[in-house]
This record gives C-alpha cells, sequence and structure tokens, in this order.
C-alpha cells in the first residue's frame, strides 16, 4: 500500500527502539497516526470537477456564511478560513451546472462582497512526500506525467459500499466490511485489488502534523508567463521541501500547491525557492493553520 512508506518512516523516525507492531501502537497512542481513509479517482464516481472557491466577506459575518455554505450542498468537501479573512472552499460537482447554481446561492448571502473560482484540470496529490527522515526523501520521485490516469472499469454497489466503508477508515479488516455490506470476504478482497490497480483508490494514513513539528500550511498560487513550460514548473515545485498537493488550474492562477512548514526559516526558504522559479509571472502566498487531521477523508488521487 501507498501509507506504508509513510509508515516507514514514521516508525524509524519516532520509535527506533521498538518492534513494529509496538513502534505503531506508540504512534497511535500519542497522537501521531490519527486514522485512515483514501484517495479516491472522483470522477469515477461520477464526479466531473473539480474547483476551489474563494470567497469574500465581511469578516465579522464569516461565521454564519460558512454555517450558510454548509447548509447548500453535500459536494462541499473542506471549508477553511484563511489569513485575508476569506472563506475558501473545495468543491466537486458531477455537472458543471451545478457549480454556476452553486455560485448563485453563495451570492445571494448580502454579507458575500466578492467570489472567484478556480478551476481543477489536474491534481497532484503526494502525503508521503514529506521529509520526515532523510531516508524518506530519498523514496519521492519527481518525475512528471501528464497523462491523466484513466481506468475502464465499471462500478456496481458493492464497490461504492467499499469505498465509503474505507473512507471512514482504510486499515479496517476486510471480513469487518463484508459483513457490514452483506458480502463475502474474497468478494471485498477481489474488489479491493481491482479498486486500487485501476486507480479508483489510493489508500493513506492520516496524520496530526503538529506531532511531527510541522506549525503552518502555506498555499502558494503560481501564474506563468505566456513562455513557461508547466512541466519544468511542477518539477521546481516538486523539489520544494515538503510540498504535499500540487493543483494545475483554470481561472486566475495556473498552478496552486501546498506545503507544511516547521518555522519561519523553513517559511523564507520556500517564499525564497518560489520567487527562483523561471517563468512565473505572479505569485499569492497564504499561511495557515495545519489541519489536526491530515490528509483529509476522500481527498482527489493523482491525475498526473
Amino acid at each position: 500500500m501507498p501509507e506504508k512508506a509513510l509508515l516507514k518512516s514514521l516508525l524509524k523516525l519516532i520509535y527506533p527502539q521498538y518492534p513494529i507492531g509496538a513502534r505503531f501502537s506508540e504512534l497511535e497512542k500519542n497522537g501521531v497516526i490519527t486514522g485512515s481513509t483514501i484517495q479516491i479517482n472522483q470522477r469515477s464516481l461520477g464526479c466531473s470537477a473539480f474547483c476551489s472557491i474563494q470567497i469574500t466577506v465581511d469578516k465579522k459575518e464569516i461565521d454564519p456564511v460558512i454555517n450558510y455554505i454548509k447548509k447548500i450542498s453535500q459536494e462541499i468537501q473542506f471549508i477553511f478560513r484563511n489569513p485575508k479573512n476569506n472563506i475558501v472552499l473545495i468543491v466537486g460537482c458531477r455537472e458543471l451546472d451545478e457549480l454556476s447554481n452553486l455560485k448563485d446561492i453563495i451570492r445571494k448571502n448580502k454579507s458575500v462582497l466578492d467570489l472567484k473560482v478556480e478551476t481543477w484540470i489536474g491534481v497532484k496529490n503526494m502525503p508521503e512526500n514529506l521529509e520526515l527522515s532523510k531516508e524518506s526523501h530519498k523514496e519521492i520521485s519527481f518525475k512528471v506525467s501528464t497523462e491523466n490516469q484513466k481506468t475502464d472499469l465499471e462500478l456496481d454497489s458493492i464497490d461504492l459500499q467499499i469505498i465509503d466503508k474505507l473512507t471512514k477508515s482504510s486499515m479496517q479488516p476486510f471480513n469487518n466490511i463484508a459483513k457490514e455490506i452483506g458480502t463475502s470476504i474474497n468478494t471485498v478482497s477481489r474488489k479491493y485489488r481491482n479498486l486500487v490497480n485501476n486507480h479508483i483508490i489510493r489508500p493513506v494514513l492520516q496524520i496530526n502534523p503538529h506531532k511531527l513539528g510541522y506549525n503552518a500550511m502555506v498555499i502558494i498560487a503560481l501564474s506563468f508567463a505566456s513562455q513557461s513550460d508547466m512541466a519544468s514548473v511542477i518539477r521546481a515545485v516538486m523539489s520544494i521541501k515538503d510540498t504535499f498537493h500540487i493543483t494545475k488550474t483554470n481561472g486566475n492562477y495556473d498552478l496552486l500547491f501546498q506545503v507544511f512548514v516547521r518555522d519561519i526559516d523553513q517559511l523564507l526558504l520556500t517564499q525564497y525557492q518560489v520567487a527562483s522559479i523561471p517563468g512565473i509571472s505572479n505569485i499569492e502566498i497564504s499561511v495557515c493553520p495545519v489541519p489536526l487531521q491530515w490528509p483529509l477523508q476522500a481527498e482527489t488521487i493523482s491525475t498526473f
């Protein structure tokens, strides 16, 4: 499983003297490992587009607007408040018309002053890219593929139930899942292998980044000069320490990426490295608190 790379680094870094099982238990006991989930190929579940929406509101009305948005749609995956007192949403849509409807509903709130949308055209989701130790960083590949992963696997109701169960915990025994959905262990095992091999799901551990010394999450938006090469910029971004999520976008920016940082020195180094990338015409940087449980449930699987 892809989650093994992160687990191996955690175990060796924090509890080198313990056997594997005891190390894992200690990581759970001390709140380093907080759970497990899966990344999902959302297109295989009928979600045709993902986007991020930045909403500008009067700072006194942020909490009421967030509560208003939470009641709108089940497709809103993530809501957070950035340092500029804006609300940021991560949204999945089965049809682009849904996005237009969502924007219209949000704008009807009188406290909303402005709304900007960045449509995602590609995602590289890399929780294993955290540089927990020198050994862990050696395992990361910086090869960039421009081809989306595709699958012809048709999902049935059992597949969807398995995905739902794994979203809550990707490490639960197959016999538990089989009992809950009323099928055999062999069926669950076979379908799980098909889902993984066809790039529909990817299991990941969830951790508390604070426990590993990360104190902030940096979100960086880049616009390219006309002659810039997307692949070369992505390679440069992937070489920045603790970059874990890259998104190609269609909107005001060409690329969004996220980095965990431990201290001000790493933040300043990250800013310097970004500013040194050739072909960048505009940079916007936001610094946010790290989530207490990361990765989030059912994040989008890498598409490039």
